[in-house]
C-alpha cells in the first residue's frame, strides 16, 4: 500500500506557496512546484501525481482537467 502522497502544486500564488510549505512539513507527502506554463501532459502523467493544487488565476488551468483522462482518481483542488 503506497504511504506517501505525491503532491503536484501548479502557480505561483502566496497561498500555493504556503500550502506547499505546510504539506513539506509532513512526512507523509512528496510535495512537487510545478513552474508555469504547464508542462507537457506526458510530462505530468509521468509523475503520477496523487494531488494536483492549482492556482484559478493561472494560465493555462484548462489543461488540468486533461489529466483525469489519463488518471481519474487525481483529485484536483483550485486555489483563489
Amino acid at each position: 500500500m503506497k504511504t506517501t502522497r505525491r503532491i503536484l502544486l501548479y502557480g505561483n500564488s502566496v497561498i500555493l506557496g504556503t500550502i506547499g510549505a505546510s504539506l513539506r512539513a509532513c512526512s507523509g507527502f512528496d510535495v512537487t512546484t510545478l513552474k508555469t506554463p504547464l508542462p507537457d501532459a506526458q510530462v505530468l502523467d509521468d509523475a503520477k501525481p496523487d494531488i494536483l493544487f492549482f492556482d484559478l488565476e493561472a494560465p493555462h488551468t484548462e489543461a488540468v482537467f486533461s489529466l483525469l483522462k489519463t488518471n481519474p482518481t487525481l483529485l484536483l483542488i483550485g486555489v483563489s
